[in-house]
């Protein structure tokens, strides 16, 4: 089922990751400098564009591209253990990633960061198993988006996720 023409998909999906890729370093940075050359502002502003980077995402994967999917993989185990596992990751980087941005609310509240190596630890975990997370899925879920969709599926959720992210 493999052709050139179902990369339109892999290409946005890259894209997207590489965009997350960056605000992990962005998040990195600031954890580096945490408490005393951070302004609250500029890691809310980070942490407000990695939230929403992640839900689009998400939403590319669990709402466009997962779907399509697992309607070839009504034999395949393997197909839905690996979708139900990058679910699980999803749903628990987005609970992490609020949790961030609520210490970081709290800390606005009480003019400054209580706990900074707390919040650093917290920041580093969200970002490193971000990055971990998207190398698992360039190394699983890619190649199964390649080998699995046909041209007349890639060329459809590649208009879908064009036009997702073109809003």
């Amino acid at each position: 089922m493999s052709d050139a023409s179902n990369l339109e998909p892999i290409t946005i999906l890259v894209s997207e990751s590489e965009r997350q890729l960056e605000l992990c370093d962005r998040l990195e940075n600031l954890a580096d400098r945490l408490p005393y050359d951070v302004e609250r502002s500029e890691l809310d502003d980070t942490i407000t564009a990695h939230i929403k980077a992640h839900q689009n995402h998400v939403f590319l994967q669990e709402q466009l591209l997962f779907p399509v999917l697992r309607n070839y993989a009504v034999s395949s185990q393997l197909t839905r253990e690996i979708l139900d596992q990058a679910e699980r990751e999803h749903s628990i980087d987005e609970d992490f990633s609020h949790e961030i941005s609520d210490a970081v609310a709290l800390s606005a509240l009480r003019h400054g960061f209580e706990n900074p190596e707390l919040l650093g630890y917290m920041i580093r975990s969200q970002f490193e198993t971000q990055r971990r997370h998207l190398a698992w899925e360039r190394i699983v879920i890619f190649p199964l988006v390649r080998e699995t969709l046909t041209v007349e599926d890639a060329g459809d959720l590649g208009r879908q996720m064009s036009r997702l992210l073109s809003r």
